[in-house]
């Protein structure tokens, strides 16, 4: 097989992420550099593995330093764009994030084998546009578009833009994500919000009534978060008073 009949990527946009997450994973699967370098090409290029071994290694490895080369470049956010001749387009302002919406985006984007669906959250099919305007419609976990053939600058340029947007959250909301966050971690209470995530903030919330979990989705989550903040630090505060108590009493 001729080099020149590889289709070869020369930039993200010519990626899907569907692509990069089958190259993620079996990135972190296999150790082997050899079997790594084959299955880029087959990944990237559109090859069969059988076909891969009749290429020669020099030209295995001027690909490879290609396609490197296209993983170091960076990405612009881009708040709308076409895939499949539809149109679709970031979520307008961030700050009016239902609490579903920003529960999702925070789980899905833990791991790239379920980025396709925080894609499918942060980007939706674009409803009304006029000029820099434009709305999307309204997030339903259970009806997500396929994103798997999203381009990959796209998506890079969405985490980038998204990173910093929840780093401010972070110190906006330092009881809940920073000061104090590794104290006590062996405790129950750390250990219950380990094994449940998120779900422990929706008991919190809706005061351990499931029936109004659906409901807590479609609120503001910076509401949602505020009052999480508050309950924590007055839980600590109770908590101080009566220890103290306890520790007057024993003298």
């Amino acid at each position: 097989m001729a080099t020149k009949t590889l289709k070869v990527p020369n930039k993200l946009s010519e990626i899907t992420l569907g692509q990069y997450q089958q190259f993620s994973k079996i990135s972190i699967e296999n150790a082997d550099e050899d079997f790594l370098q084959k299955k880029t090409i087959e990944i990237f290029c559109g090859v069969d593995l059988k076909d891969v071994d009749k290429i020669k290694y020099t030209s295995i490895v001027r690909v490879i330093g290609v396609i490197n080369k296209i993983f170091d470049s960076k990405s612009i956010f881009k708040d709308r764009f076409k895939m499949n001749g539809i149109e679709y387009g970031f979520i307008p302002k961030l700050d009016n994030m239902t609490y579903g919406e920003f529960v999702d985006l925070d789980t899905l984007m833990n791991d790239w084998q379920t980025m396709d669906q925080a894609m499918a959250v942060m980007y939706r099919k674009v409803k009304d546009s006029h000029n820099d305007k434009y709305t999307i419609e309204n997030y339903d976990a259970d009806e997500v578009d396929d994103m798997k053939q999203m381009p990959l600058d796209i998506v890079f340029g969405a985490i980038f833009f998204f990173g910093k947007f929840r780093k401010g959250i972070n110190d906006a909301y330092p009881k809940l994500f920073g000061e104090g966050q590794k104290e006590n971690q062996y405790s129950a209470e750390s250990s219950l919000s380990e094994n449940f995530g998120w779900w422990t903030t929706f008991y919190s919330l809706g005061k351990g009534d499931i029936t109004k979990f659906e409901a807590i989705e479609k609120l503001n989550f910076k509401a949602c978060l505020t009052y999480l903040s508050f309950e924590k630090q007055k839980n600590e505060i109770e908590t101080k008073r009566i220890k103290d108590a306890r520790q007057n009493r024993s003298y």
